[in-house]
């Protein structure tokens, strides 16, 4: 028996080589592969609950960006539910029948005031409706037929 074996023969854990030279041989307590046993899961824990806490960050982050668009496009879905009275009874009047407008849009001149007017807007008389209505901007270079085709689609007329 060598002498760390007598010494504490239970406690004592020989790591190395067995070809290797006394001055190589680390010895280590239970104590010493206890201790470093719990930094190690110390540390995986601490690097775990870092990683944890990031991901819940970035899934609000995520939830709340969904939320926005959601919050936007249910606000557009109901401003169209808005529109559709009005849409239905311009699409059943008369040719020559004044236009409804939503409650909310003051009408301006050369905005079009009977259904058949639309039909005869001005490219300059269709932007200033269109601003009023706050309908989108046409892509490109739009002809007077598409900028009246968006107006008479917003109130109901086409």
């Amino acid at each position: 028996m060598n002498q760390a074996s007598a010494r504490n023969p239970t406690s004592d854990v020989q790591l190395g080589q067995s070809s290797a030279s006394p001055d190589t041989v680390v010895q280590l307590t239970i104590e010493d592969l206890q201790a470093l046993l719990t930094t190690a899961q110390n540390a995986i824990i601490e690097s775990t609950q870092a990683t944890i806490t990031a991901t819940q960050a970035d899934i609000q982050t995520y939830i709340k960006h969904e939320l926005a668009g959601l919050e936007t496009r249910l606000s557009a879905a109901e401003e169209c539910l808005k529109r559709i009275p009005i849409q239905l009874s311009n699409s059943r009047m008369p040719f020559n029948s004044p236009l409804q407008y939503p409650p909310d849009v003051q009408i301006v001149k050369n905005m079009p005031i009977l259904k058949r007017d639309i039909f005869n807007l001005l490219e300059s008389d269709c932007i200033v409706t269109a601003r009023t209505l706050k309908l989108p901007p046409l892509p490109g270079n739009p002809t007077v037929d598409q900028r009246r085709t968006q107006i008479g689609a917003f109130l109901g007329v086409i």
